[in-house]
């Protein structure tokens, strides 16, 4: 019987396409503006200052011999001195007077280097360290991003999203998602980082089956805005019709911690679990969602299944009779209600839901009543 209950869950979600929404107002439509990346700003270098240009200047280290600073020659003391240098010339007066005017003119005005001078000289009077040394400067230069910068979107090139985009959910709307496709196309290569347009045309790679491109464009997306919590559900709600289950739930766990009370993240978390086998998961995750909204009726459905699975029979009527109520015309809520009778013992009342789930074309009934209702 349990395998019953779980071979009809997966037909039934599968046929219903409860994972992932059908129309385009199911989905998230955000403002176009928010998706456009700002180019990233260059940060222009400051002029150093004076007292960091002085930093930059090497020192003369102790121990080492600088350039230009030559040691004096030897004097050899072996050489008698002419008799001119040891004569001593007493000055007059006047060459007293001129002499010591000399003295205060060069102690009041710098001396001017006169064409003469020697080079020599000239490497020692301006030395210029520096160059000398040709100190790198490369450390301290500021490095510019290379990365590729997002280009900006014209004016034009945003009109005609605009457009394209609301044609594409006119085209879901009537379930036409090859022509979405092809309007959307129109929009990414437009803007290539239009998370709305990519989610759009993941959700439309769904329904056509092909689950590995839509997975690449959400993907795209969620580097966009990675706390986006219905881009995170529309992905794991694909990988549920992937079969990847675990990989689903961890994805709506994600949806999930960015908005607690999402109730259709709690919903499709717990189908996930129920098709992973984690049935007492998927009971709790249910009553979350029916806390905040009784009145869900996928909710209180998916939990009569994953009670019945765990052989609760009693509470799992209790579920699908609460569904009857709030929708008489629910064909499967009296075939699952039917299949709890049977396992409880009671015949009668299976076969009476049997027979109605039947006359509301739920097409399994006939070979449940074939074999039950003899």
């Amino acid at each position: 019987m349990s395998r019953i209950y779980c071979l009809l869950f997966i037909l039934f979600f599968s046929a219903s396409g409860f994972y992932a929404p059908l129309s385009a107002q199911d989905y998230y439509l955000g403002p176009d503006t928010s998706l456009l990346l700002q180019p990233v700003k260059e940060k222009k270098q400051r002029k150093k200052k004076k007292s960091d240009e002085d930093k930059d200047v090497l020192q003369n280290p102790n121990g080492f011999e600088m350039y230009g600073t030559d040691s004096p020659p030897e004097i050899d003391y072996n050489i008698a001195p002419s008799p001119a240098a040891t004569e001593e010339v007493e000055p007059t007066v006047n060459e007293d007077k001129r002499g010591r005017k000399r003295e205060k003119d060069t102690t009041d005005k710098p001396q001017k280097r006169k064409k003469g001078d020697s080079n020599e000289n000239a490497k020692v009077i301006n030395l210029d360290l520096g160059t000398l040394y040709q100190v790198n400067l490369t450390d301290t230069v500021i490095v510019q991003d290379k990365r590729k910068k997002t280009p900006e979107v014209s004016f034009k090139a945003k009109e005609d999203i605009k457009y394209y985009y609301n044609q594409a959910v006119l085209k879901i709307n009537n379930s036409n998602y090859e022509d979405a496709l092809e309007l959307l196309n129109k929009c990414i290569g437009r803007d290539p980082n239009n998370k709305d347009a990519l989610q759009m045309r993941a959700n439309c790679y769904t329904e056509l089956k092909k689950y590995r491109q839509a997975i690449a464009d959400y993907n795209k997306a969620l580097k966009i805005d990675p706390k986006d919590p219905i881009l995170l559900y529309n992905k794991a709600s694909t990988l549920i019709k992937m079969g990847k289950f675990e990989d689903a739930v961890q994805t709506f766990d994600k949806s999930i911690s960015f908005k607690p009370d999402y109730v259709f993240a709690l919903q499709g978390r717990a189908s996930a679990k129920t098709l992973n086998g984690d049935y007492q998961g998927a009971i709790e995750d249910y009553s979350l969602v029916l806390d905040q909204n009784p009145l869900f009726l996928s909710a209180l459905k998916g939990r009569g299944v994953a009670k019945g699975l765990l052989k609760r029979y009693d509470d799992a009527v209790g579920d699908f009779s609460s569904v009857i109520d709030l929708q008489p015309s629910d064909g499967m809520a009296y075939y699952y209600r039917g299949l709890a009778y049977i396992s409880l013992n009671q015949p009668f009342k299976g076969c009476t839901d049997f027979d109605k789930a039947y006359q509301l074309n739920v097409k399994q009934a006939y070979f449940d009543i074939k074999e039950f209702c003899r």
